[in-house]
């Protein structure tokens, strides 16, 4: 795994594991892009781009398993909800996604 952000997350191998680490941080809910914005999967409150802020963002680049070749982003809500979106990167990602997380701001977690 490359991990392009501020180390919140240590060294894992397949992004399955790096929800379940993010998800034992508090960044539970799972969002999925939809035209109008992040739909939450939890409460089914979907979030505009401008509500949303990117915490951290990780990128894996595995051999043998096409669901590595992917991109977790961390965000957190302006109401406090924290949860991960994750996409394919390359000619495979979401364009819908894409255009929401060009509107987004990064802030990512700062370590103590």
């Amino acid at each position: 795994m490359k991990n392009h952000s501020m180390k919140l997350m240590p060294d894992v191998s397949t992004l399955a594991e790096a929800i379940a680490f993010v998800e034992r941080l508090g960044y539970a809910h799972e969002f999925v892009p939809k035209a109008d914005g992040l739909k939450d999967l939890v409460t089914g409150k979907t979030y505009r781009p401008e509500q949303l802020v990117i915490r951290d963002v990780y990128r894996f680049e595995g051999y043998t398993d096409p669901d590595d070749l992917s991109v977790l982003y961390v965000l957190e809500a302006d109401d406090g909800t924290r949860g991960w979106v994750s996409d394919a990167y390359g000619p495979y990602a979401s364009p819908v996604l894409a255009e929401h997380l060009d509107r987004m701001k990064y802030e990512p977690v700062v370590e103590d």
